[in-house]
């Protein structure tokens, strides 16, 4: 990875809240971009098959990534902030991960006499490593469809989002962000319902109200008790 690259990840990383949508999906697609050119160029009969499933996983963001962008700037919704900028964070890191791996390869298939050298122990490392990196990348492709689905509306949205792989330590945190995307953006009876699935969490732990709150779901329950339904205001209240 280039100087300027490294340069721009560096900055991805330390501010990625302050950055707009457009600019968050903007830099993985680059380095996904990147990486295909590079698993494409660099399939080797030791890795063929870690190659192959990379270079499919690349394919499958890129496609996800594109989406969003053309979802960001339809008239059809917007993307939910707050876990949009983990999630690619996320996928930004699992990107630069994947192409560190496949440069590291290619500078060794560079060398035929290291190549000779390298034993059977440290191609089977590699092959984890190629495994374990398809694992992030797999994590990254459910968080993304996640985010889309939750961000969308009407039949385009699934009836049951379920739980994104970067919440799977945090069950409560998925639900709480698929609730407050409904808060934003579902029918006023979904929005509730919504509201009144986060009451209940609310009620359940003071670690779940606190969690609610620093999310910001605050502002959008107040906005359905001003100009929601009868039901929604009293779900709200």
């Amino acid at each position: 990875m280039g100087t300027r690259m490294e340069a721009r990840m560096e900055a991805y990383k330390d501010k990625p809240m302050a950055l707009r949508i457009e600019e968050l999906v903007a830099l993985p697609i680059q380095i996904a971009e990147q990486l295909r050119k590079g698993v494409e160029l660099e399939v080797d009969s030791d890795f063929q098959q870690e190659s192959a499933n990379m270079k499919k996983q690349v394919d499958t963001v890129v496609h996800l990534l594109r989406k969003a962008i053309r979802f960001s700037s339809s008239n059809s919704g917007v993307l939910y902030e707050k876990p949009t900028k983990l999630i690619m964070l996320q996928l930004t890191i699992s990107l630069e991960r994947a192409l560190g791996l496949v440069n590291k390869y290619k500078s060794r298939r560079s060398h035929s006499i290291l190549k000779r050298a390298v034993t059977t122990s440290i191609t089977n490392n590699s092959t984890a490593d190629f495994r374990q990196v398809n694992l992030w990348l797999e994590s990254s492709i459910g968080d993304v469809t996640w985010l889309l689905d939750i961000s969308a509306t009407g039949e385009a949205r699934e009836q049951f989002a379920g739980l994104p792989p970067i919440a799977c330590t945090e069950p409560v945190l998925g639900l709480i962000w698929e609730q407050m995307s409904t808060l934003r953006c579902g029918t006023p009876q979904e929005k509730a319902d919504a509201a009144s699935t986060l009451g209940d969490l609310a009620e359940d732990s003071r670690r779940n109200s606190k969690i609610i709150i620093q999310e910001g779901a605050l502002p959008l329950l107040l906005r359905l008790l001003n100009i929601g339904t009868a039901e929604g205001q009293e779900s709200a209240g």
